[in-house]
């Protein structure tokens, strides 16, 4: 079940495929399969009457996925399609059957493999700002933390202080909202330390006159 919805979204946007696109290789993975006379077929399930999995169901529930569609996944790196090469009218494509196909370590990798809350939070938090100090001058990096260990320790913190999912969805959501607006210019060690996303949701929520008003100094 896709869960974590800010990463299925950024996992689309950064390929290039549609949710459609995307549901081939997430239930090509999660769908079981066992060995029949020596090839991996899908379980006949007696409830259903007929031998059809979810995949099918899927398929018969909305539509198929076209040949550019899996060519698509295929140039991305995300599905393997070992189908063979058939004619059809008046060009040659290859078959579509389900059977054949299988998300590529790529996609695994990046789709199941844990993230965890803080490991989001980087994702979304802002990199570089212009230099708001010295307008010639270069970008301010915003993740520049040079004591040792200081990356650990502010982990460690936010998972203290951000303790539930609920919580973690907010920050990201005014992490995501305060940087599209170039609200945020203060370095992650203070942002965090100073639970700096209280101030963002005072902002938004309850005085988004502020929002006009807020500077730029804050590094």
């Amino acid at each position: 079940m896709i869960h974590n919805l800010p990463k299925f979204v950024r996992f689309c946007t950064r390929y290039g495929i549609t949710a459609h696109e995307f549901m081939l290789p997430y239930m090509l993975y999660l769908d079981e399969k066992v060995k029949r006379g020596g090839a991996m077929k899908y379980p006949n399930d007696p409830s259903e009457g007929t031998p059809v999995a979810n995949l099918y169901k899927y398929i018969l529930g909305t539509r198929p996925w076209t040949p550019d569609e899996i060519s698509n996944l295929e140039n991305k790196g995300l599905l393997e399609n070992r189908n063979q090469m058939v004619r059809k009218d008046d060009y040659v494509k290859k078959a579509t059957s389900p059977d054949l196909m299988s998300p590529t370590d790529l996609f695994c990798s990046e789709i199941f493999a844990p993230e965890t809350r803080w490991e989001e939070f980087l994702s979304v938090y802002p990199t570089r700002v212009p230099n708001f100090n010295n307008p010639n001058g270069p970008d301010i990096n915003l993740m520049l933390v040079a004591e040792p260990g200081a990356m650990d320790a502010l982990e460690n913190f936010y998972s203290k202080v951000v303790k539930t999912k609920v919580l973690h969805e907010q920050v990201i959501d005014l992490v995501k909202w305060a940087a599209e607006n170039g609200y945020i210019n203060m370095n992650i060690s203070k942002f965090v330390a100073s639970k700096h996303w209280e101030v963002l949701l005072e902002m938004r929520q309850q005085k988004p006159d502020l929002a006009e008003a807020y500077g730029t100094k804050q590094f």
